[in-house]
Protein backbone atom coordinates (compact mmCIF):
# COMPACT_ATOMS: atom_id res chain seq x y z
CA UNK A 1 0.00 0.00 0.00
CA UNK A 2 2.90 2.29 0.80
CA UNK A 3 4.50 1.63 -2.58
CA UNK A 4 1.62 2.80 -4.66
CA UNK A 5 0.19 5.85 -2.37
CA UNK A 6 3.57 7.47 -2.27
CA UNK A 7 3.96 7.22 -5.94
CA UNK A 8 -0.02 8.15 -6.53
CA UNK A 9 0.64 11.05 -4.02
CA UNK A 10 3.54 12.41 -5.99
CA UNK A 11 1.81 12.34 -9.21
CA UNK A 12 -1.33 14.33 -8.06
CA UNK A 13 0.56 16.71 -6.27
CA UNK A 14 2.43 17.31 -9.49
CA UNK A 15 -1.07 17.41 -11.49
CA UNK A 16 -3.06 19.37 -8.54
CA UNK A 17 -0.31 21.49 -7.49
CA UNK A 18 -0.88 20.00 -3.78
CA UNK A 19 -4.25 19.59 -3.78
CA UNK A 20 -4.39 16.35 -2.11
CA UNK A 21 -1.96 17.77 0.29
CA UNK A 22 -5.15 20.26 0.96
CA UNK A 23 -7.55 16.92 0.76
CA UNK A 24 -5.78 15.24 3.62
CA UNK A 25 -5.67 17.71 5.87
CA UNK A 26 -9.41 18.01 5.60
CA UNK A 27 -9.84 14.64 5.87
CA UNK A 28 -7.55 14.82 9.15
CA UNK A 29 -9.78 17.26 10.57
CA UNK A 30 -12.80 15.72 9.72
CA UNK A 31 -11.89 12.37 11.26
CA UNK A 32 -10.50 14.21 14.59
CA UNK A 33 -14.05 15.85 14.92
CA UNK A 34 -16.27 12.92 14.45
CA UNK A 35 -13.64 10.93 16.91
CA UNK A 36 -14.15 13.94 19.51
CA UNK A 37 -17.78 13.84 18.75
CA UNK A 38 -17.90 10.08 19.61
CA UNK A 39 -15.69 10.17 22.76
CA UNK A 40 -17.59 13.15 23.92
CA UNK A 41 -21.08 11.13 23.17
CA UNK A 42 -19.93 8.25 24.87
CA UNK A 43 -18.90 10.13 28.22
CA UNK A 44 -22.16 12.22 28.13
CA UNK A 45 -24.22 8.64 28.06
CA UNK A 46 -21.53 7.07 30.57
CA UNK A 47 -21.63 9.58 33.26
Amino acid sequence: MDGNFMEMTATEIQEVDGGIAWALVGLEIFCGACFGMGVYNGYKGNS
